[in-house]
């Protein structure tokens, strides 16, 4: 198949973990076989110079290029508040998308038309598939859905994207649910895979004075990290040989920060801010215990289903996540990892506790992990599920 993939967010530069499960299902498509053209909007932390396996035709739509902020986790305010050039860019990066297609034959001659997110990549392929008569599938990733149902402005246009697409890929069932109230048809959930080659557990962990506690994630509203931080108070105390750290960046950081001072426990809750996506693997294998301790936050925005996940769960880890979204899909109570009732810091330490006091139970639970994404949430088989929705769109 030739298939013209439109995104707003494509990894950036070698380690960048903005949208690296979109360059994994997309080396993918290319190494089953398939033609894969990559339209993208361009940033101002892009480096030419560095190459994807995919080529990424970037489109420049604002100079200085320094202003370029659009996509890659930068359109939305904490993930909850639009930022007001988003607005601008949204509609710039959008009609030269369109044009530049337009005007490419290679691309005018796709099979089918693949967009990630509802807004803007969704809006820009349903242009594209009644003007070229190409179809158009819709994969759905959580803040294009939150986007949607928060800002009435563009429901017409949301409108018209899930009417004009054959077939409308959600990442969990509670994304699904929320997109069809929203008018969408012909919705099927295809969960987010992992590389098992690559986020392995280690053969024996290491021996260390400390056992690590590890977040990974935006410094966002959704992701809940002042709740672990909450928590972490009261586990130093009792387990001095705990140490939490804290992987990501965002406009929460320095509220988190203040708070862990204020707690007076800034010695024991590291902050690393960004890490290569390339090394998350090995924090993962010196990772105790992974917590996930996302909420819906004060404006309705939640997690469909975070990709760090699968990957602490495939690098054996012992998981504590937060009962919402579509965790709840993935992880089984008491089997793969411990859901806890999101905002409850009660049940955040008791959970913590219960792996911390019992070495055995967390091997256990991690292996169980490991063992369900190797055999269900690889990405060979998840994108063999893409690739067969995209070829019945075509066939068709």
């Amino acid at each position: 198949m030739k298939i013209l993939s439109i995104t707003s967010t494509y990894p950036r530069f070698l380690g960048d973990g903005a949208g690296s499960f979109i360059q994994s299902i997309s080396e993918k498509l290319v190494e089953f076989g398939h033609e894969l053209y990559i339209i993208a909007p361009d940033n101002h932390q892009v480096q030419y110079k560095w190459q994807t396996k995919v080529q990424v035709d970037r489109i420049l739509y604002i100079l200085p290029r320094r202003l370029a902020k659009f996509g890659h986790g930068e359109s939305l305010r904490a993930d909850t508040f639009l930022k007001w050039y988003s607005y601008i860019f949204v509609v710039m990066f959008g009609i030269i998308a369109v044009l530049k297609i337009l005007i490419n034959p290679t691309y005018r001659k796709a099979d089918v038309i693949y967009a990630h997110w509802l807004l803007p990549g969704g809006v820009i392929g349903a242009i594209l598939s009644k003007l070229l008569n190409i179809p158009l599938v819709i994969h759905l990733h959580g803040s294009d859905v939150y986007v949607a149902e928060r800002y009435m402005i563009f429901r017409p246009f949301v409108e018209f994207t899930l009417l004009s697409a054959s077939k409308i890929i959600a990442c969990s069932e509670n994304l699904a649910h929320r997109v069809i109230k929203l008018g969408g048809k012909n919705v099927i959930v295809i969960p987010y895979g992992v590389d098992v080659n690559v986020f392995v557990p280690p053969k024996e962990r290491q021996s260390s004075q400390w056992k690590f506690i590890t977040g990974i994630g935006r410094l966002v509203n959704k992701k809940g990290f002042n709740y672990l931080i909450l928590a972490a108070e009261k586990i130093v105390k009792k387990y001095p040989q705990c140490k939490f750290q804290i992987i990501g960046d965002g406009d929460q950081r320095d509220e988190l920060i203040k708070l862990s001072n204020i707690l007076n426990i800034n010695d024991r809750v590291e902050f690393k801010g960004n890490v290569s996506w390339n090394l998350i693997p090995i924090v993962l294998a010196n990772t105790d215990i992974f917590v996930l301790p996302s909420v819906v936050d004060k404006q309705g925005n939640v997690d469909g289903l975070p990709n760090v996940l699968l990957e602490a769960m495939s690098s054996g880890c012992a998981i504590i996540a937060s009962n919402i979204g579509g965790i709840s899909d993935v992880v089984i109570d008491g089997y793969n990892g411990l859901l806890v009732e999101p905002k409850n810091v009660d049940q955040l330490i008791s959970a913590i506790e219960s792996l911390l006091s019992n070495e055995q139970y967390r091997e256990t639970l991690g292996k169980s992990a490991r063992q369900t994404v190797t055999a269900k949430y690889s990405w060979a088989k998840i994108v063999k599920m893409i690739e067969d929705t995209l070829y019945q769109v075509v066939i068709s």
